[in-house]
């Protein structure tokens, strides 16, 4: 008997938790543009989550006040509808910053 994918994804989902993890914070990161807007998503890329921290680079000073000012509503918004709340921060980094 053929089990659905999805069917075996949670199976793995509920053996590996760690799997689960990372199935929540892909999740998440598709949820960038939802949380911050296409205007200021236009203008950033997220690098990916470690320890509970969401990366992501910033292409100008500009948009980087603008996203540490909304910071605690994006976290509001990536973090809605979780079983746990999966991410604890956000850092930015001025993509000009990591070339040097």
């Amino acid at each position: 008997m053929f089990r659905s994918l999805n069917d075996i994804l949670q199976d793995a989902q509920k053996k590996y938790p760690p799997f689960q993890q990372k199935i929540q914070e892909a999740k998440i990161l598709a949820q960038w543009e939802k949380g911050v807007g296409p205007l200021i998503a236009k203008h950033t890329q997220v690098i990916g989550v470690r320890n509970a921290i969401l990366w992501v680079t910033v292409k100008h000073a500009i948009w980087k006040s603008e996203l540490l000012y909304r910071k605690d509503q994006i976290l509001e918004i990536l973090n809605f509808n979780q079983e746990q709340v999966l991410l604890k921060d956000i850092w930015f980094i001025d993509s000009h910053s990591r070339k040097k």
